[in-house]
Order: structure tokens, then sequence, then C-alpha cells
């Protein structure tokens, strides 16, 4: 599950990239093709998804 706020909920959608803090990056590539995606917004407390990978996780 990955995490925004209403300033970056936009731009998370628009882009299709979603982003953890640098201390998780070994966990996001953990993330599988077939591993279901889901993005809470922390603002409005909706739970958006399901979406999967296009790509390894990157820097």
């Amino acid at each position: 599950m990955f995490g925004c706020k209403n300033d970056t909920y936009d731009e998370n959608m628009e882009r299709q990239i979603f982003g953890l803090p640098q201390q998780h990056f070994a966990t996001a590539q953990k993330v599988k093709d077939t591993s279901a995606l889901f993005l809470f917004n922390y603002n409005t407390r909706q739970l958006h998804g399901v979406f999967v990978r296009n790509g390894p996780a990157g820097a």
C-alpha cells in the first residue's frame, strides 16, 4: 500500500507513479507483477485501487 495526501494525489494518479520514503525502498523492490497495489489518501481517508506495477521500483 502506498500513501499520499491531497497535494500529491493528482500527480500520483496522472503519472501513475507511487512513492515511498527511502527507508522503504527494499520493500518496494519486493513488489511483483502479480501484486495488488493500493493508494491511500491520508487526508480524505480514501483507499484507491487496484493497481498493478508496470516496472521495477526505481530510486
